[in-house]
């Protein structure tokens, strides 16, 4: 098990967590039919960037 940090974000810590966000694979699945259905199946409807779910 790794040694893990739970703190407040820094201003220094912003360009690892925009790489971090980057590398998100379902930003990067939204070409991926087998995303957009599994979403779908859950009750998210497709909206013009990723999926929203509607309460």
């Amino acid at each position: 098990m790794s040694d893990l940090e739970i703190r407040p974000a820094t201003p220094d810590d912003l360009p690892a967590i925009v790489a971090m966000l980057a590398d998100d694979p379902l930003g990067a699945q939204r070409e991926s039919p087998d995303a957009h259905r599994f979403y779908e199946r859950l009750g998210f409807e497709a909206s013009h960037v990723g999926f929203k779910l509607s309460i």
